[in-house]
């Protein structure tokens, strides 16, 4: 069916035969920890001196964390993630480390990855680059 003929895109929208033929776009789920934050809790920090850990508990006692140890005053060292199967696909490790680079950046520290995982994510995040200890 056509513009001309009184009928919108969204009412178009509704037909599979318009999906077919490209009339609308499907809609998209948006994955991520900006979509999944939502559903997933808060993440909790436990500082314990010279170390300590970001920590998101989940249903059934599942935690997903990530440790790191502090040198001096002024740097942290990410040491561990690890994200049980239960937070899985739902951006819960990049959540860890992004809570990470925010408190770094408000304490005015910077941070060494040694983690593969923590390390892999400073370099898809150019934007982290202010708390990367070179």
């Amino acid at each position: 069916m056509s513009q001309s003929s009184g009928m919108t895109a969204a009412m178009r929208c509704g037909r599979p035969r318009s999906r077919r033929r490209g009339d609308c776009s499907p809609l998209r789920r948006t994955k991520g920890p900006q979509a999944m934050s939502d559903l997933l809790p808060e993440i909790e920090l436990e500082d314990r001196g010279s170390k300590g850990r970001y920590l998101l508990r989940g249903p059934g006692g599942a935690e997903a964390e990530m440790t790191f140890t502090k040198i001096g005053e002024h740097q942290i060292i990410i040491d561990h993630t690890e994200v049980p199967d239960a937070f899985r696909g739902q951006g819960a490790g990049l959540r860890l480390v992004t809570r990470a680079v925010e408190d770094a950046r408000a304490a005015g520290k910077t941070i060494i990855p040694l983690c593969p995982f923590a390390n892999a994510q400073f370099r898809r995040h150019p934007e982290w680059a202010d708390v990367l200890k070179r």
